[in-house]
């Protein structure tokens, strides 16, 4: 076998195995998002929420911290919604500003889970799959093309 087609098989399965562990990172999160929408609500306080700068061509994003109590027991959280996605700046002033009130919505198994906005959003889900999908394809044809050149 040719060095150029072991590069390929190695490109080839490496593409559609990042395709699938993509697309079952995106099932996970969106089975917890759509639990998410039964969980309870407790009410907590933002600690902290701070502009970050990230490369140039994607601006500042914001990071929320927030602490909430279940139980008697105090828990800390920064996931503001499942899936994880980057928060616009201006959101620290006019949704989470420090010392807040919010609702905190926890896992009731697991209460260090939790997420301030329950729920899950199509859009979310669907940019996965197509992400995930563009992976499996191009992994998929490079397999096909190498090994009919075998």
């Amino acid at each position: 076998m040719e060095t150029g087609s072991i590069w390929g098989l190695i490109l080839g399965f490496g593409s559609a195995l990042f395709g699938v562990l993509a697309l079952v990172v995106g099932v996970r999160d969106h089975r917890e998002a759509r639990a998410s929408q039964r969980w309870p609500a407790v009410p907590g306080r933002v600690t902290r929420c701070a502009p970050t700068l990230g490369p140039p061509d994607q601006g500042c994003a914001a990071y929320v911290s927030y602490a909430y109590e279940v139980g008697g027991l105090a828990f800390a959280g920064d996931r503001v919604a499942i899936p994880d996605e980057a928060l616009e700046c201006g959101i620290c002033a006019d949704r989470y500003a420090v010392d807040i009130d919010v609702a905190v919505y926890h896992d009731p198994a697991r209460p260090d889970r939790a997420t301030l906005v329950p729920g899950y959003r199509a859009s979310a889900f669907a940019r996965v799959v197509v992400v995930a999908g563009a992976w499996l394809a191009v992994g998929f044809a490079v397999l096909v093309n190498v090994l009919r050149d075998v």
